[in-house]
């Protein structure tokens, strides 16, 4: 469909029996489908929202694709509900995105998406695939939540975060549920992930005093490594390795630290470093069953 919308549309609780497609047509004023029940597949690809467009209680029973659409006003999503592929990859965003209370039963794929600001809470993800796709994404503001029943992960592979809160009520600490590999902070406010921060060593007060994004890229990479290395812990001799991967966590900090030349952080690590190895060696000398050369070392 090519025909382009100079008046409201409106579609609220219409039925779209089939294939559905909106394809490439700009919606000038305001377009609503709220309530609507798409049973087949449903194309907006490459389309242009100029106002308002509300997709709210939607049903879609089919593979939806907003791949590449432009939507200048409000998109709202609440409460809508994908029975099958939820694909935006590329789609752009430029007010405010809402998903709160949607549920997705496959996959969600907003690789590529640029986002002013977004409200990303679902109330439920069941994908085939293990995670909720956001590499590559732009999110300037706004908020993710992995809920509480399905999928557990959410990837912002290659993303650039701005002024983004992480929540999870499905793991604790809250990172655990965010994969953050090669991320760009852009005004991401790590003080609210502070008590995190300061139970993987980081000091707060550096990171706030920072500015460059390679620091906290640093810190934030090393803490993440660490924890997954205390994640792996054996159930056996758990506090020699608790204080070996302390260990390890502080000597990377350190490291990285000294790259981005922060010579007194670099000493706080440090000095973080050694109480952990002196706290390892006490622990191995302890342990009666270590063989002599462990406890030597």
């Amino acid at each position: 469909m090519n025909t382009n919308f100079k008046e409201m549309a409106n579609f609220r609780n219409a039925t779209f029996v089939g294939r559905a497609d909106f394809d490439g047509p700009e919606f000038f004023l305001d377009a609503r489908f709220d309530e609507s029940n798409f049973n087949g597949p449903a194309f907006f690809e490459t389309t242009k929202f100029h106002q308002v467009g509300v997709f709210r209680d939607v049903v879609f029973g089919g593979p939806v694709s907003f791949r590449n659409c432009l939507s200048t006003g409000r998109a709202s999503f609440q409460n809508a509900t994908f029975e099958d592929a939820a694909l935006f990859p590329g789609v752009n965003f430029e007010s405010v995105a809402t998903f709160n209370g949607a549920e997705f039963h496959q996959n969600v794929d907003l690789c590529e998406a640029s986002i002013s600001e977004i409200k990303f809470e679902p109330s439920i993800i069941e994908s085939e695939e293990p995670v909720i796709g956001f590499r590559g994404a732009s999110i300037k503001a706004g908020t993710l939540q992995v809920p509480d029943s399905g999928v557990s992960m959410i990837r912002l592979t290659n993303a650039t975060l701005g002024d983004v809160e992480l929540r999870s009520n499905r793991t604790k600490p809250v990172l655990d549920s965010f994969i953050l590999d090669d991320v760009r902070y852009e005004g991401f406010h790590f003080d609210r992930l502070g008590q995190e921060l300061r139970n993987g060593g980081a000091n707060l007060e550096a990171l706030k005093s920072r500015e460059t994004r390679d620091w906290l890229q640093s810190v934030l990479s090393t803490l993440l490594d660490g924890r997954r290395q205390r994640q792996q812990t054996p159930e056996t001799n758990s506090n020699d390795f608790e204080n070996s991967a302390l260990e390890r966590t502080y000597r990377k900090a350190k490291n990285g630290a000294d790259r981005v030349g922060e010579p007194k952080i670099s000493s706080y690590f440090f000095r973080k470093e050694m109480k952990y190895r002196r706290k390892r060696h006490w622990e191995t000398v302890r342990d009666s069953g270590a063989s002599k050369r462990r406890r030597l070392t």
